[in-house]
């Protein structure tokens, strides 16, 4: 039996578009690495501390809650802890915090734009049907260009046409 022309053209531009999205996933991968590297450089420490001025924290020593546990309760110790607090302390646990999200969104991102190539190229061979399925799920988190082709994705491959398509490929 011979496959329809249209359901292989249609396949055919499946996957290049899913080359298209791996190559605009990898794209922002690299928009990611520029933020990071923008974060690390504003958040680093020579970048709000000025050597020639004594920060007004920086002689200030906070003794433990139990020398003060009858004077002040625990919350207004807390209070005391997060005014007296050095900014530099502050930014860098911002940086370390920001860092952190920024190095998972680009491990997805990397992922994702791995995943959709691979899912193009299985779609080209006929083979592994039910990862490319998945993959277009996922990737239907990426508004615009992921949605679309993840849904068109979806309902290409849920055919009964291309189901026998990938079965007669196995």
């Amino acid at each position: 039996m011979k496959p329809d022309k249209q359901l292989e053209q249609n396949l055919h531009l499946l996957a290049i578009f899913h080359y298209v999205v791996a190559g605009f996933l990898a794209l922002m991968v690299c928009f990611s690495i520029l933020y990071a590297a923008f974060v690390w450089t504003m958040f680093a420490p020579s970048s709000f501390v000025d050597p020639s001025h004594e920060s007004s924290f920086s002689g200030v020593e906070i003794p433990p809650y139990k020398e003060l546990s009858e004077t002040m309760s625990p919350e207004e110790y807390e209070e005391m802890i997060m005014i007296t607090a050095r900014p530099e302390q502050i930014f860098t646990s911002f940086r370390t915090m920001m860092m952190t999200f920024i190095s998972l969104g680009i491990l997805f991102g990397t992922g994702m734009c791995l995943t959709t190539a691979l899912s193009g190229y299985f779609i080209q061979q006929r083979q592994r049907r039910v990862f490319s399925i998945v993959t277009a799920a996922v990737n239907c988190i990426y508004f615009p260009f992921g949605t679309v082709l993840g849904v068109f994705t979806i309902i290409m491959l849920s055919k009964p046409e291309a189901i026998n398509l990938y079965s007669a490929n196995r």
